[in-house]
């Protein structure tokens, strides 16, 4: 199952969440397809592959004391159509 993550962070956090990266590495627990990081606006975009939602919310937990992180189950458009379409 393919995740969206957003994890957002106040400025004031933003020493510690590299600090926390560098030292623990990546707040996911599945595999990490793709990251992204906006500008100057304290964001993290991510999108990840997990069989199991549970490691999911785990990950989440343990960054929970530096920002929010909304999860958001995706698929590929190209497959959610065939999916519909009964193909």
């Amino acid at each position: 199952m393919l995740f969206m993550s957003i994890f957002t962070f106040t400025p004031e956090k933003r020493d510690a969440v590299i600090r926390r990266r560098v030292e623990k590495g990546p707040m996911s627990r599945g595999k990490i397809m793709a990251e992204w990081i906006t500008i100057g606006e304290g964001r993290i975009f991510g999108v990840v592959e997990a069989d199991n939602p549970s490691l999911m919310l785990q990950a989440v937990m343990a960054w929970s004391d530096l920002g929010h992180t909304e999860l958001v189950p995706i698929m590929n458009l190209e497959d959610s159509v065939k999916t519909i379409l009964g193909q």
